[in-house]
């Protein structure tokens, strides 16, 4: 039996602590009648139930109160739920509400059965589509916003010397009237303490970003995975994502609709990523018979020129088109291009290609290049030669070799060589 103080519930402290949009689906829920079942624990002084998802699924939800007297109202205090939320949900506030309707006596608190959901809905379901319940038409789509930028990132990652000046910093947006402006940052993503901005977006943005957030923590040496200690992640430098993890997830948030925005709003979208190859190229000196070796990125699409400008751990790479380069020194009107690497590349490689360094080979020293470290070069990257003055030699692989000596009584020595 629910205790009667249970219709004293504060409706406005609720709605304070969960949200707006997570109080007005948790209220639709309750007059659709999602609530199957509930119970009370007074030794807790907490409220058990089962409620119906979107889908039909059922999620055990419990809410626990403080109670301030007999006279005054019941407070909110928290709510767990197997839903993938978690925490402080929908199915809670129609657990309240249903309870706080069924202890005042104003009527039955749910129908015998959840009203059955039409063709459209069990469709979805079995398709894996979301309900538009789920989503309501007042939540705000979230972006991830690219810039180029000169300071130091505000991300925890750390660059030896020689890294690069410049860094690419992202950021969560939203859109605005005339450009996109900052939304939550990225730590609000997963602390106890950020659904009540969370609830204003969309959730399958929040979550892919979520976890994208998640697999850039995995990669920080200098903090504990999932601390939040450290104040807000406002910007992470994209360098940072030590794991190739972020490749798919950026396929996951472009299938859900989060956008990869530039800073500048003229600039649009970033294209999806592509596929590139950090090779090294070794060419003739312009005026001598030298050779000169030298990184070089080679996109999927060998009409494009693309410079590196920073690489994100040893995955991707971040470039610019060389063309635009050329016309102009300011990086903010610059279009950024996303690249994961076919291969890992090695730190030294990656120092020499972001630095623009290249080394000189003394045509006196050509024949122990090719005989010393062309060979364990060739294991490091592909080796080119985008003037073709280099032919690299062919180096035959070892060619292992059984001997079978026959001796006497029919017995047979092998060895290998």
């Amino acid at each position: 039996m629910l205790p009667a103080e249970l219709q004293r519930v504060d409706r406005s402290q609720l709605r304070a602590a969960v949200g707006d949009t997570t109080f007005q689906r948790g209220a639709q829920y309750a007059r659709q009648g999602a609530v199957a079942e509930m119970s009370w624990r007074p030794a807790k002084n907490a409220l058990y139930g089962t409620v119906a998802g979107s889908h039909g699924e059922r999620y055990v939800t419990t809410v626990y109160f403080t109670g301030l007297g007999a006279a005054e109202p019941w407070w909110f205090d928290d709510a767990q739920c197997t839903c993938p939320v978690g925490a402080d949900c929908k199915h809670a506030v129609a657990l309240v509400l249903a309870a706080a309707t069924r202890a005042a006596g104003d009527g039955p608190a749910r129908r015998s059965a959840v009203a059955p959901k039409g063709w459209t809905s069990s469709l979805s379901a079995l398709l894996g589509d979301q309900s538009v319940e789920d989503e309501p038409r007042s939540a705000t789509p979230l972006a991830i916003e690219l810039t180029l930028s000169a300071e130091i990132s505000a991300g925890r990652s750390k660059r030896g010397p020689g890294g690069p000046s410049l860094s690419v910093r992202a950021r969560l947006v939203k859109p605005g009237k005339t450009t996109w402006v900052n939304a939550l940052s990225w730590s609000k993503l997963s602390s106890p303490y950020g659904h009540y901005q969370r609830d204003d977006y969309l959730a399958t943005h929040v979550q892919i970003l979520r976890e994208m957030y998640a697999v850039y923590l995995s990669g920080q040496e200098d903090t504990a995975y999932g601390a939040y200690s450290h104040g807000d992640d406002k910007y992470l430098d994209l360098g940072a994502f030590a794991s190739p993890r972020l490749w798919p997830l950026l396929d996951e948030a472009a299938a859900a609709g989060v956008r990869l925005v530039h800073g500048r709003k003229r600039l649009g979208d970033i294209e999806r990523y592509g596929s590139a190859e950090l090779c090294l190229d070794v060419t003739r000196h312009e005026t001598s018979t030298a050779l000169n070796v030298s990184p070089m990125l080679r996109m999927a699409d060998p009409n494009e020129a693309v410079a590196p400008f920073a690489f994100i751990g040893d995955h991707g790479v971040v470039g610019i088109d060389r063309a635009e380069i050329q016309a102009t020194d300011r990086h903010e009107d610059w279009h950024i291009r996303l690249a994961r690497l076919s291969a890992p590349a090695p730190p030294e490689l990656i120092q020499m290609a972001v630095a623009n360094k290249s080394l000189r080979i003394p045509a006196a020293e050509r024949p122990r290049f090719v005989s010393e470290f062309y060979p364990g070069l060739r294991r490091v990257a592909r080796i080119v030669s985008s003037d073709e003055s280099f032919e690299p030699p062919v180096i035959e692989p070892p060619t292992l070799v059984a001997r079978a000596d026959f001796g006497p009584a029919h017995t047979v020595e092998i060895t290998w060589e």
